[in-house]
């Protein structure tokens, strides 16, 4: 048994768009008939889950970046299920509390980043001002 192909589909072969549109049938080399693929018969992609809890403070971390685009104390603390003052511990030199502001904290990454000289002033500043 062998399997023919027809004259278009061998022109196609150059084609470099070629795999993508033969993705769109799944080909049963067995029986020789073609099936649509998934994606055009069902979703699928589904939504993720939210996420219930975390282990650790990172993860917590990394869940909150991932949802809310910064950084939210309160929100991994509720993760975790412990209090604020547990997750600013177990975070450690992963966030850093803009100086000057209340309560507003950035990852270390964005705190090292950017124009640290305009930071280390401000840092400075807040540190006499304490």
């Amino acid at each position: 048994m062998a399997r023919r192909t027809h004259t278009a589909a061998k022109l196609m072969k150059t084609d470099p768009w070629f795999p993508l549109v033969q993705a769109l049938e799944v080909f049963d080399d067995t029986t020789q008939t073609s099936a649509p693929a998934g994606i055009l018969q069902e979703r699928e992609i589904v939504p993720r889950k939210p996420v219930q809890g975390v282990e650790n403070a990172r993860d917590g971390l990394a869940v909150v970046l991932d949802t809310h685009g910064r950084v939210d104390i309160e929100e991994i603390a509720r993760l975790l299920g412990v209090d604020r003052d547990t997750t600013i511990a177990e975070l450690g030199p992963a966030v850093f509390r803009v100086p000057g502001t209340d309560d507003d904290w950035v990852t270390r990454a964005e705190y090292l980043s950017g124009n640290v000289r305009v930071k280390l002033d401000a840092a400075r500043e807040a540190a006499l001002a304490e």
